[in-house]
């Protein structure tokens, strides 16, 4: 019985170390962004901006965690978490930049394509990736 538990334990531990590097770091990054969210939605809710950008800053930072969890896991729900992530990125930087004038709206939009991009690129290879862990 313990040979089989010593066995188990190391298949597990080849599992997350037969991972690319990149399925490594982009959760830590992602836990990076929640963390930096959390940190300015703090800082806004003491101004006086409202509640709507805290609510915002805060629905950000839960759903950089789901997607942190999710590449971890590798789930298939991840490239929806990373979707919902995007589009919430975006709706903030059209907030601030266009609407509560918070920073330039150039900015934004710089803010905006940077986000559109890289989006799109992490849902198409997650797909990609997703599918070939299905089916295997």
């Amino acid at each position: 019985m313990k040979a089989l538990q010593q066995e188990h334990a190391r298949g597990a531990r080849s599992r997350v170390v037969d991972r690319p590097l990149w399925q490594i770091l982009l959760p830590l990054m992602l836990v990076g962004l929640a963390v930096q969210r959390a940190a300015v939605g703090t800082a806004l809710f003491a101004g006086e901006l409202g509640s709507v950008i805290v609510v915002a800053y805060v629905l950000q930072g839960l759903a950089a965690v789901a997607a942190a969890v999710g590449v971890w896991l590798g789930r298939r729900w991840t490239v929806g978490a990373l979707l919902a992530l995007g589009a919430m990125l975006i709706a903030s930087a059209l907030l601030e930049g266009f609407w509560l004038g918070v920073r330039p709206p150039l900015a934004s939009v710089g803010e905006i394509l940077i986000v559109t991009l890289s989006t799109g690129a992490l849902v198409l290879v997650l797909r990609r990736e997703l599918d070939e862990t299905e089916r295997a």
